[in-house]
């Protein structure tokens, strides 16, 4: 990975690539009063430090890399101000075009951490609607999923509960709702007459 991008940066006239391989602490402490740090690519382990690099260069750009994603990991970067979080093997396959895309002002993100992202968007919208059935916040998440047409792996897998948890949170609702069957619970929520 330090070898694409020395090889990308050289080429460059106007970048300048500055490596440390010590701990985070040390390069904290020792960087330069007046640099400017444009794109910082910082290992998944490094997440908490995305916070620190702000208060060096406000405007930096940081790119999270990891070994396999994990939606969590993914999160955390983003709240820190992360504009990207890439597998490093997906990374280093094009490091010019991914730089370019980040100084343009771009993020980096995979198509399944995208989803992620889209869908942690959309629940806090649908929890403020229709909850005339007193269906508790969890239970709320669920049918939300469900209505958007997720199975029960799927919507397990985006909460962060097992396929039972599911099961039981749908056993709770139906009552609620006043249905038996995941297709009228679906329509109930979504404001549409029961046939």
């Amino acid at each position: 990975m330090t070898q694409a991008l020395e090889n990308v940066i050289l080429h460059e006239p106007d970048w300048f690539f500055l490596r440390h391989k010590a701990n985070f602490e040390s390069f904290y402490q020792n960087f330069p009063k007046r640099a400017r740090i444009d794109i910082a690519i910082l290992h998944f382990t490094e997440i908490e430090h995305i916070q620190d690099l702000k208060t060096l260069s406000n405007q930096v750009k940081t790119i999270v890399l990891c070994d396999i994603e994990v939606q969590m990991d993914a999160m955390r970067a983003f709240h820190s101000g992360a504009v990207g979080y890439l597998i490093s093997n997906i990374f280093q396959t094009n490091v010019y075009q991914y730089l370019k895309a980040m100084i343009a002002g771009g993020v980096l993100i995979s198509s399944t951490i995208a989803r992620h992202l889209i869908d942690s968007l959309i629940l806090p919208i649908s929890q403020k609607r229709n909850n005339c059935f007193n269906l508790t916040p969890k239970e709320i998440e669920v049918i939300h999923l469900i209505s958007m047409g997720h199975s029960y792996d799927k919507v397990a897998s985006i909460l962060g509960v097992t396929k039972n948890g599911v099961r039981f949170h749908i056993k709770n609702i139906y009552p609620k709702l006043n249905v038996n069957s995941r297709v009228d619970a679906v329509r109930k929520w979504n404001n549409q007459p029961s046939e």
